[in-house]
């Protein structure tokens, strides 16, 4: 897989998609996304042949985004096609453990040359992160996205150990959101972690919403009142 995505390209279909979501350019090349391209030689896992195909037929022509550790070691993909709503993420069972963010490790460069003072903005998934980086104009601040609407024991782990100054939880405004935000407060809390919740918009809201109703316009005024 790490060798047929890095023959892949983006198509412009999949590039000119994913601006329209909110994506910036120049983020879609830190994080590798491409557009999955069948390679000529089949895969050698015989369990992976058998649920994607030989040649990884089940990925063709959706949108790969790459996941990684701390260290950039290859974790996994998030994937998805074209103007659908049929995400799916593939973690590979040989990789070590490892919280799992969307926007590692670029974000890892901040935390490094912040320690202690770096902000996180912890959102949901890829389109949510996307929008987000239209509102974060300061190199201290920082967006991961967990996928779910939930912290798990890795992520705390990751938060507690790198020590951000906050962090901001900003999931979906929807009940799942609520239950996650509440969940991830007190999980933080008890390590010591100083967070917030962080409402915006309106009942049922995300991130990506925000940005389809009125672009980064929309996007910098739901979170003005929380930028530092």
């Amino acid at each position: 897989m790490t060798r047929a995505l890095r023959e892949s390209d983006l198509s412009e279909d999949a590039h000119d998609f994913l601006l329209g979501r909110g994506a910036l350019a120049s983020v879609l090349a830190r994080w590798g996304v491409k557009t999955f391209d069948v390679p000529v030689e089949p895969c050698p896992d015989p369990e992976w042949r058998k649920r994607f195909g030989p040649h990884g037929e089940f990925f063709e022509n959706k949108i790969v985004f790459p996941l990684y550790d701390l260290g950039g070691i290859f974790l996994g993909f998030d994937v998805r096609s074209v103007g659908k709503k049929d995400p799916l993420r593939v973690m590979f069972p040989d990789k070590p453990w490892s919280a799992v963010w969307i926007g590692m490790p670029e974000a890892m460069s901040s935390v490094c040359q912040h320690p202690g003072q770096w902000v996180a903005w912890v959102v949901e998934g890829v389109f949510a992160a996307f929008a987000r980086h239209h509102a974060i104009q300061h190199p201290q601040h920082v967006v991961l996205g967990a996928g779910p609407a939930h912290l798990n024991h890795r992520h705390i782990e990751f938060l507690a150990r790198w020590s951000p100054y906050a962090v901001h939880i900003c999931f979906d405004q929807d009940a799942a959101g609520r239950r996650g935000t509440a969940r991830a407060l007190l999980d933080l809390g008890k390590r010591g972690v100083r967070c917030q919740a962080v409402p915006y918009g309106r009942d049922g809201d995300d991130p990506g919403s925000i940005w389809d109703r009125g672009g980064a316009a929309a996007i910098r005024e739901a979170f003005s009142h929380f930028v530092i």
